[in-house]
């Protein structure tokens, strides 16, 4: 029964995705990552995040900015604003994004690192110290 509730709420997840403007975060996901906010479980945000970036077409460019556009979307995110562009030096390129997220609130200042593969990937986020 668990298993089944797994696969329609996946299944909800990706025709909302799919069904609204990737520029705008739809309501049920905007719901999952508020609540996720409320909770301070931050991590299980990154899969929501994933999601969209997963989304983008490939090579058309601006994608970090079209991610940072989708954050400031979500509801309980004060501020999104990209922080440093492929300043990282891993391989592949990290970038930084400084997110402000209202958990219940109070106002969180999070980091968010982005790995800059051919599809963006979300891979940390933690609190500003």
């Amino acid at each position: 029964m668990k298993f089944k509730h797994t696969v329609f709420f996946v299944f909800c997840i990706f025709m909302t995705l799919f069904a609204c403007n990737q520029d705008d975060v739809s309501p049920t996901i905007d719901r999952e990552i508020c609540r996720n906010v409320a909770n301070k479980n931050f991590e299980a945000t990154i899969p929501f995040m994933n999601s969209y970036l997963q989304g983008l077409k490939k090579n058309e460019g601006g994608e970090l900015e079209k991610f940072e556009n989708w954050l400031n979307s979500v509801s309980c995110i004060t501020n999104a604003t990209i922080g440093c562009n492929s300043c990282m030096f891993s391989y592949p390129a990290q970038s930084a994004m400084q997110v402000v997220f209202d958990s219940q609130g109070q106002d969180l200042e999070m980091t968010i690192h982005v790995r800059m593969a051919e599809k963006l990937e979300v891979v940390r986020i933690f609190e500003i110290d």
